[in-house]
């Protein structure tokens, strides 16, 4: 086993647990709603079945839902995209992307960009119905004697942005750093 397949397995370990363990981010809407993968979980039969619906609520054609709901899945299975990277070379790239790209949209709007760009983009509201997919209002589990709950709320920088975002770019970045060395694997 090479180096690149090692960081395969890390890097897909890193993704799964950014991914459902912990919260990205918080926003406050008439409640308080955490943002995390774990959500999208949730309603990701939802978004399948009532595709009409949501596309009207997101302002999307319906074929472009679609290829939302296509990434959404990308998403979901980006950590075991990744650990298939140790076989398969591009499949850790295309398991890193996914990541790298709701992080860096995450970190973005955590940094309220959207609010800069806002009059020069009529998409803002579809941006932040996007994010709307992954919120969650309650906890998986509490009262775990350690942890807390999960998924978990670990604050960085302020009340709203959590540890999680990072840990999320950091799982990309590493599927990355795996796919660029992984050599014998083929591509």
């Amino acid at each position: 086993m090479n180096t690149g397949q090692k960081l395969c397995i890390i890097a897909a370990i890193i993704t799964l647990v950014a991914s459902y363990l912990f919260y990205w981010y918080s926003y406050e809407y008439i409640d308080i709603y955490n943002v995390g993968g774990m959500g999208l979980l949730e309603r990701y039969l939802d978004l399948w079945f009532n595709t009409n619906w949501n596309a009207v609520v997101l302002g999307l054609p319906l074929v472009f839902y679609y290829g939302l709901v296509g990434i959404f899945t990308l998403f979901l299975l980006s950590p075991i995209l990744i650990a298939l990277g140790t076989k398969k070379r591009s499949l850790a790239l295309l398991g890193s992307i996914m990541p790298l790209v709701i992080g860096i949209m995450v970190l973005l709007y955590a940094a309220n960009i959207h609010k800069l760009l806002y009059p020069y983009l009529n998409s803002v509201p579809t941006f932040m119905g996007f994010l709307t997919v992954f919120r969650d209002a309650e906890p998986l589990f509490r009262g775990i004697p350690i942890i807390g709950e999960i998924p978990m709320l670990i604050p960085y920088k302020s009340h709203f942005e959590f540890i999680g975002s990072y840990i999320l770019l950091g799982g990309g970045v590493m599927g990355l750093i795996a796919w660029k060395n992984s050599s014998t694997a083929r591509f």
